[in-house]
Parts: structure tokens; C-alpha cells; sequence
């Protein structure tokens, strides 16, 4: 269907309803960020076989659907995993092919991504080496905790490919970045259909309590690879926000890519 033909959503690896998933597992959190890439903070999400057909004149430049890729998702089911000292490599599998996906790890958490298990995959797509086959280098993986994960990342794909081959509906924000892919809310299957993100209001797409822990970090931001704490934000926001609002927060940002993990979950850089 998309970057080559094909449906998307069928042969080996297929997501069908009793294949292995490891839905229901309790994964023992976010798996932390180690590719501190810097940039510009689009996402978009893709199958595999338009990672694979991308178009590219170097390792680093990629286009999809005549856009460049800067950040994107991918969905799909673990063949294989290879633990290395510095990094894990995998084998994902979405049905419409194969791509190796190398996630740089900081501890020894695995995050529950394993053999067998649906994962959700963000990073940024990158010749490896000698190889000539497109590689997905992800800041960001971890299991899908809701099988509707699946269908929803499909749907989105569908989004993101019309929009950038169609161009944006008449009634989308005019404001919004040309050839950009919807919002993503978080990795519970809170996917959006707009520009403006799922914790929405201001201009940005954030609400007030986002926008003033993103400013927080980026305030604070440092070349430290420890990061600022979540606890210091907190403290910076004191009578602004509660707790609970700035970890939510947190984690939308996290998951959207403005913000990537360092030394533990508690501790965190912004990626731009």
C-alpha cells in the first residue's frame, strides 16, 4: 500500500488477533533514551516497507512520500533480539517486512521488549556500516500495552501518507508545518488525528503545564549528560502545578520526542 505496494497488514509476522504479542504483560517502564539526537521533532509514523524503500543519497537523509524523515514510529512484532555491551539489536517484523532496529541502552533494563512481543519503535532511520538496507537507530522502545495499538498505528499511517501525498485537508490548521504527520499523546494508544497534540490548548500544541516543564528543561538544559531531574522541575513550578500534572507532562513530552532519559527515568535532557 504504502512506499511500494502491498498490504501493509498481511503475510508472515501478520497482526492477527491469536498471534503472540505479550499483550497484558506489565513492562517495568519506558525503556530509557540513549541516542541524544538533536533536531527537528517530527514524527511520523511508517510500516516497515517504507523505511525499507525510502528514498536516500546518503546514510543519514531519508525521504518517504517526498518528505524528509526526521523522527519516526514504527509498530510491530520482535524476531529477534541480540544483546550487545552497548547496545540491543532487534529484528521487527510489521508484516509488510523486516528492518533491524538498534536501541543504545544505559542499564540493564529490557523494558519486557522480547521475542514474540509487539513493541512500538521511535528513532530516526540510518545506513549501519556496510550495509546498503535501511536501519531504524531508536532513542525509544518499548511493548505496546494494548492490541489496538496496532490498528490505531495503522490508521495513522494511512493519516500521515495522505496528508503528505494529498496535501493537508482545508478545514486543518493553516499554521501547521507543511508534509507533518498527526500528533501522537502517548504510547497507551492515545493517538490523535491533528496538529495539535493530545494534551492541546496553546499554540504549540501544549497546555500550559507542558509548555512550562519543556521551557523548565530547555532552561536548565546543560551539556551534563545527568540531565535536570524531574524532582528540580517540580520545585521550579512550585504552586503552578502539582506533581502528578508535571510527570504527565513529563511523559507526553517524552513520548512525543522532546525529551529523552539519561542516567534513570528520573533524569531527563531536552532533545532540542
Amino acid at each position: 500500500m504504502f512506499g511500494g505496494g502491498g498490504d501493509s497488514y498481511s503475510g508472515g509476522g501478520g497482526f492477527v488477533q491469536n498471534s503472540p504479542g505479550g499483550f497484558g504483560q506489565s513492562p517495568s517502564g519506558r525503556s530509557p533514551a540513549g541516542n541524544k539526537k538533536k533536531g527537528a521533532q517530527q514524527l511520523t509514523p511508517l510500516t516497515i516497507k517504507q523505511i525499507l524503500n525510502a528514498e536516500s543519497n546518503d546514510s543519514s537523509t531519508f525521504n518517504v512520500d517526498g518528505k524528509t524523515m526526521s523522527q519516526v514510529s514504527i509498530v510491530g512484532l520482535v524476531v529477534s533480539v541480540e544483546v550487545m555491551e552497548t547496545n540491543v539489536n532487534y529484528v521487527i517484523d510489521d508484516g509488510s517486512g523486516q528492518v533491524n532496529v538498534k536501541h543504545y541502552k544505559t542499564d540493564e533494563e529490557d523494558g519486557g521488549c522480547r521475542e514474540d512481543v509487539y513493541v512500538r519503535a521511535i528513532g530516526n532511520i540510518r545506513k549501519i556500516g556496510q550495509s546498503e538496507m535501511p536501519s531504524l537507530v531508536a532513542f525509544n522502545i518499548e511493548p505496546l500495552k494494548d492490541q489496538n495499538e496496532i490498528t490505531l498505528h495503522g490508521l495513522d499511517v494511512i493519516y500521515a501518507h495522505a496528508r503528505n501525498t494529498k496535501g493537508a485537508l482545508q478545514s486543518e490548521n493553516k499554521s501547521a508545518p507543511a508534509g507533518g504527520s498527526n500528533s501522537f499523546s502517548n504510547f497507551g494508544g492515545g493517538n490523535t488525528f491533528n496538529d495539535q497534540g493530545a494534551n492541546g490548548g496553546g499554540d504549540n500544541g501544549m497546555d500550559g503545564c507542558t509548555s512550562a516543564v519543556l521551557s523548565t528543561f530547555q532552561r536548565n538544559g546543560s551539556t551534563d549528560e545527568a540531565g535536570t531531574s524531574i524532582p528540580s522541575v517540580v520545585q521550579a513550578l512550585q504552586g503552578q502545578f502539582s506533581e502528578a500534572q508535571i510527570r504527565k507532562s513529563v511523559e507526553f513530552l517524552t513520548n512525543e520526542g522532546h525529551l529523552y532519559s539519561t542516567i534513570d527515568e528520573e533524569h531527563l535532557n531536552p532533545t532540542s
